[in-house]
């Protein structure tokens, strides 16, 4: 599957030129069972989104032990929550099984956000109640 097929079919982008626009400087990429996605304390340079697998996030509590705290698995979930875009984030990601993610640039991701923010609202609505 093409970058741009992903943006529009994966994350139900409409807006064709917005796609093309975030496909040229998005990636796509494979992570295999077990590996790890994102950890805490990391501010990211990239938003990776859900392609195709599933992904666990999780805790560590003070001994070590694993608590899981979400499972992503619908093509298009954000393996990162949109709202810290600069912020670091508390829990690990790591994939469950092979996985491939679509990355997209952080800064433009936020820029388009500002700049498009109708095409960005009516995606989030699908995944807010």
């Amino acid at each position: 599957m093409h970058i741009q097929d992903c943006l529009e079919e994966i994350l139900h982008l409409e807006d064709t030129d917005l796609a093309a626009s975030l496909a040229d400087a998005s990636r796509l990429f494979s992570c295999k069972k077990r590996q790890l996605v994102a950890k805490p304390d990391a501010c990211s340079d990239w938003i990776p989104f859900l392609v195709s697998g599933v992904i666990r996030g999780y805790l560590t509590d003070e001994k070590g032990r694993d608590i899981t705290d979400c499972f992503l698995y619908r093509p298009g979930e954000a393996v990162l929550s949109l709202s810290i875009l600069t912020a670091s984030f508390p829990i690990n990601f790591e994939a469950v099984t092979d996985c491939v993610l679509l990355s997209i640039p952080t800064q433009l991701l936020a820029e388009q956000f500002q700049q498009n923010g109708r095409a960005v609202e009516g995606q989030r609505q699908e995944y807010v109640p």
